[in-house]
This record gives structure tokens, C-alpha cells and sequence, in this order.
């Protein structure tokens, strides 16, 4: 039930992404179609008990699910030509989505490409019925389904010839590909490849298999039934959380053509538990044409039989270079193919590099100018090896020189040497000193401080923020970092109670900001978030510099839009207090 309840839910997200799917069977071309020895209309021979016949028969199944007795229909073609001295192979196809009322298996024939395909390549297809909910007839509800195809199995199982149980593959379109996907991650212990055209399917954590099914995937990038870009996504989460693959592992194709039809490009997956696939056909919609398609399709299902053991080798590294500052320390995350080896083949003598359960730990030198650092650029190697064979992967490594001043834009580094601020004014008197804006945005009320007590500095907001910090502790107000911005700006990269030399900048230091905006939100986009230029109340933010101005004044920095409300903005309270504001700490750096 726990199984059942999870894939209701399931059903519940990964459908979502298909909206009015009215592609059922697409109409399929029918240059150079085989007969296979019966005529399309003819009469076909009857089955007899527990023998599979050349053809296109129904099969009725009566199936009880949860207490319900339900009777469910498929239709399969066997070819005369079938061999039974080789592995056969049977291939499932689930159809799209048809109108409520419709029978989804009205329309096939031995012209559709599978049974083309099954002529020529010893294979039996079945063509099974979805279920009417009412809304339309689909593969929606996957508790429902899964049950059906276990049947359906069963009943190949006991039925001669009896297929290839290592050569059992599903595939589908659109709803039918999203089942695909549900039975890869369900039965993968049944089908040994998925190939679902047009679908797409959001992984959770319950959905990992026990075994990696391989996934050839085709998409249309303009397919506005299904969104490529979700497509996208999700099969690199299916490639990351199911094949043990890194995203940046995938090997990307130059533009391809399929024969008299469209462009498309590859990401390709391999060598790791399993081989995942995804195609991108160029000006192509949600009607990818399975008639061009079918050679691809059957050219991944045949090169993987469920007992088939990969002979390659995957090695890789969360990281793919290390650029380093003196005294640096990585870690990254190594990846490779189960069951095999790993081992640092040559790292630099001045570097300090260990490899310890599957993580990989890079620490440069601490003097870049020492007599002992020789190594400043140059690769570290790691080879993995199993049953006699070996890879290897090669990660660049370099040394940068100390820089001995500051430049807008430049990111500054905490002692742990993650990224903590982005520098946006440098003393022109002396270029090794500076101020850096935090990468965070918060908002926070400024805190009551009294009626009568002004921190007036437009230029110092360290003085501003010790004197507010100052008077918090004096009169025992009780102001926190979460209840207050002056508190949250000196408690910031520290422990309550102390401070790390962060404080709320004064006003005209978040001019400053402003006069190089475009630079610093530049380099801030690769840590954190941007400071937004808008047309809303959050274009402002927060100031220590408090006035008393015809009543009391928080003053603020407007980033907005409209040059006429862009600078100051003052915040005159009703009360000693301010609304949530934007606030964001600033710091005073200096180089040795």
C-alpha cells in the first residue's frame, strides 16, 4: 500500500506536465510495409491454448486490484517469420492519450513501425489498452496500471514461444512514456531498457530502483504538450540519481540528422551503472514520427539485454579542475563504475592530495613564492581499475599568485576560502584597503533603539553600528540578529554575541555600491543574490544612518528604476521602529 500511495502521488506530479495530450497513435508512413504473409484485413489464425500465433490478436485479462475485479485488454503481433531458435524479443508499447470514449487499440495494425520492426527483427509487440478515467484514456494512475503489466508479463511467461526474459522493453509516447519511466524506476527487475518518445518524468527519492534501467529518450524541442526544458531537467536528475553519473559527465553531440527527417543532438550517459540517453530532435514538436525514429529505438533496445554487463570503465570527479589561493583546501566527490578501484596515480609533491572513500582532498601550498613550491600548474591523476583493465580521468591544478591590492568586482575569501563578499569601493589613497557587500539579502525591521537616539553618520557605518549595538546592551533591549538589522549586520558570519567585523553600511556607503552596481552585481550572480534594480519597494535598503529630521528618519539607498526615486529614501516611522527592509552587511578589508 505504502508503494501504491507513493505512485499516486506520483502520478499526481508528473503528469502536470502533460496539458490536453490528444496524440494517441500518431499516423505513421507506410513506405515499404510488410505483409508478414497475411493481409492486413484478412482472417488471422486462431490461438490455441497457450500458444502465442502469427498475427494481431486481443487478449482480455481479468484482473482483481485492490479488490476490484476489472477486465483489461492488450493486442499483440507475433510475425510468421518468428524464430524460436533465437532470443525473441518483446517490446511493450503504451499508447498517449486519447479523447474519454475512444478505444485506444482500434488503431493498430501491422503497418505501425513496432510490428514493421517485429518482422525483421524476431521481436513480439504488445500494444496493451490504458484506462478511460473519465477525463481521457491514459496511464495516469500507476497503482492501477502496474498490476495489469504483471500480468501482462505472466502471461508471455506462460504462453510459447516464450521471449527472451533478458530482452523485455518498454516503451511508449507521451502519457505512455511517462509510464515508461514508472516502469523503469517500478519493474526494474523486469525491463531490461526504457525508450519513451515525448514524455518526461520528475524523480523523488522513493523512485530510485534497485537496478539502473538504461534510458534512450527522445524529445521535441518545441513540444509544447510536454516542456523540453523539464524533459531536460529530469533526465539529468534520472542520470545523476540513477545512473551515479555527474550532470557535467554527459557527452554532448554536434547537431546529427535522421535520415529524410529532422536534426537532433545527443547527451549520452556511460559507463556507469547504466547508459542514459537523451534526444533532442531539432523543429520538432510533441509528434516525434516514430517511423523515422524506429531504427534509433530499436538499435538501444537490442545493444541492451537485461544480462548484459558493461565492460567499460566510468571514473569522475565532482570537481573538474582546482584553481587554488595559497593554503587552499577541496574536496570533491569521486565517482566510478561499482565493484572497481581507485587510486591517485601522480599528484604534485608540494600539494597535499589524499583519497579516502570516494572523496578526493586537494590542498595547496601555503607560500606561493616558497623555496618549496615547485608545482604551480600542471594535472593530478586518478585511475580506477577492474578485471584487469583500467581508466583514467586528469584534473588541472594551479597556484594563483597572491594579489597584493583590490579592484571592484574582486570576490574575497573567508578563512575556510569560501566566497564571503564582493569588493565595491577601493581606497584610492591605498589600494589594499576596501570594502566588501555580503552575498546575502535578508530583511529585517531596523529594532527600536529610542525616539531620541540618532547615529547620524553618512559616511561610517561600523561607528554608526557599534554605537547602535552599544545602546542595545546598555539598556538591556533585547535586540537579536533576528529581530533586528544593525544586530543581524554585526552578528553576521558569527556566533550570537560576538561579531566578525560585518556592520550595517551608512547611507552613502550603499551609494557607493550604487556608483559600480553594474560590476558588482556581476560578480555577486556567481555567489549570491544580485542587488535587484526595481520598481517596488524592495529597490530600497536599509541604512545605519538615523537622523532626526522633522521627527525620526531611517534612511535608506533606493536602487530603483525611475532615476527620480533613485538615491535616498527616507523611512519616517510612526513608531520607533521600521517595516522589513532589505538589509545587507558590508566589511572592511586590508591586504598584508
Amino acid at each position: 500500500m505504502k508503494i501504491y500511495f507513493s505512485l499516486i502521488m506520483l502520478s499526481l506530479l508528473i503528469f502536470s506536465s502533460c496539458v490536453k495530450d490528444k496524440s494517441s497513435y500518431l499516423t505513421q508512413e507506410k513506405k515499404e510495409v510488410k505483409l508478414d504473409g497475411y493481409e492486413v484485413d484478412g482472417n488471422q489464425p486462431a490461438e490455441a491454448e497457450g500458444v502465442l500465433m502469427p498475427g494481431l490478436h486481443q487478449i482480455k485479462l481479468k484482473l482483481t486490484t485492490n479488490g476490484v475485479e476489472s477486465n483489461r485488454r492488450f493486442t499483440y503481433f507475433m510475425p510468421v517469420s518468428i524464430n524460436k531458435s533465437k532470443p525473441i524479443s518483446l517490446i511493450f508499447n503504451f499508447h498517449g492519450s486519447y479523447n474519454t470514449g475512444v478505444d485506444p487499440l482500434q488503431d493498430v495494425t501491422m503497418n505501425h513501425p513496432l510490428s514493421q520492426l517485429a518482422i525483421k527483427e524476431n521481436c513480439i509487440v504488445v500494444f496493451p489498452a490504458g484506462e478511460d478515467t473519465g477525463a481521457a484514456v491514459n496511464w495516469q494512475n500507476s497503482d492501477y496500471h502496474l498490476p495489469f503489466v504483471d500480468a501482462m508479463v505472466d502471461y508471455f511467461k506462460t504462453h510459447t514461444p516464450v521471449a527472451d526474459l533478458n530482452r523485455i522493453y518498454t516503451c511508449g509516447h507521451s502519457s505512455g512514456a511517462i509510464f515508461s519511466f514508472v516502469l523503469a524506476s517500478y519493474r526494474s527487475e523486469v525491463f531490461a531498457a526504457a525508450v519513451p518518445v515525448s514524455g518526461q518524468m520528475k524523480l523523488s527519492a522513493s523512485d530510485v530502483p534497485s537496478r539502473a534501467v538504461p534510458i534512450r529518450a527522445f524529445n521535441g524541442v518545441t513540444d509544447a504538450t510536454v516542456l523540453y526544458s523539464a524533459a531536460s531537467d529530469n533526465i539529468k536528475a534520472w542520470a545523476n540519481a540513477i545512473g551515479g553519473y555527474f550532470t557535467s559527465d554527459a557527452v554532448n553531440s554536434d547537431t546529427l540528422k535522421i535520415d529524410n527527417y529532422k536534426r537532433y543532438l545527443t547527451s549520452k550517459w556511460g559507463g556507469g551503472k547504466t547508459d542514459i540517453e537523451f534526444y533532442s530532435i531539432l523543429e520538432e514538436g510533441h509528434g516525434i514520427s516514430w517511423f523515422y525514429i524506429m531504427p534509433l529505438m530499436w538499435e538501444f533496445m537490442n545493444a541492451h539485454p537485461k544480462n548484459k554487463v558493461s565492460s567499460g570503465l566510468y571514473i569522475s570527479s565532482q570537481l573538474k579542475r582546482f584553481d587554488a589561493q595559497e593554503g587552499q583546501t577541496f574536496s570533491s566527490e569521486i565517482r566510478y563504475t561499482e565493484g572497481a578501484t581507485v587510486s591517485v596515480l601522480s599528484a604534485p609533491s608540494d600539494w597535499t592530495v589524499n583519497y579516502s572513500n570516494k572523496i578526493l582532498t586537494v590542498k595547496a601550498p601555503n607560500d606561493f613564492f616558497g623555496s618549496s613550491t615547485i608545482n604551480r600548474k600542471g594535472n593530478i591523476k586518478l585511475k580506477v581499475e577492474r578485471n584487469g583493465t583500467s581508466a583514467e580521468i586528469i584534473l588541472p591544478y594551479s597556484l594563483t599568485a597572491p594579489k597584493t591590492y583590490y579592484e571592484i568586482g574582486d570576490v574575497v575569501y573567508d578563512a575556510a576560502y569560501n566566497p564571503a563578499g564582493i569588493v565595491f569601493w577601493v581606497n584610492p589613497a591605498n589600494i589594499k584597503e576596501a570594502k566588501i557587500i555580503a552575498l546575502e539579502h535578508v530583511t529585517r525591521k531596523f529594532g527600536p533603539v529610542g525616539s531620541s537616539f540618532f547615529t547620524p553618520d553618512y559616511n561610517d557605518g561600523y561607528g554608526n553600528t557599534l554605537a547602535l549595538v552599544a545602546r542595545n546592551k546598555t539598556l538591556n533591549l533585547g535586540l537579536t540578529a533576528a529581530t533586528s538589522a544593525f544586530m543581524y549586520a554585526s552578528e553576521y558570519k558569527a556566533s550570537p554575541g560576538t561579531t566578525a567585523g560585518w556592520y550595517l553600511p551608512a547611507v552613502d556607503e550603499l551609494k557607493l555600491v550604487d556608483a559600480n552596481l553594474a560590476i558588482v552585481n556581476a560578480a555577486l550572480a556567481k555567489y549570491g543574490a544580485v542587488i535587484q534594480i526595481t520598481n517596488s519597494a524592495s529597490s530600497y535598503h536599509l541604512s545605519s544612518t538615523v537622523l532626526n529630521q522633522s521627527g525620526k528618519k531611517f534612511y535608506t539607498y533606493d536602487y530603483h528604476t525611475n532615476p527620480s526615486f533613485h538615491g535616498y529614501y527616507v523611512l519616517t516611522a510612526s513608531s520607533d521602529n521600521t517595516a522589513f527592509v532589505s538589509t545587507r552587511p558590508v566589511k572592511k578589508v586590508t591586504k598584508p
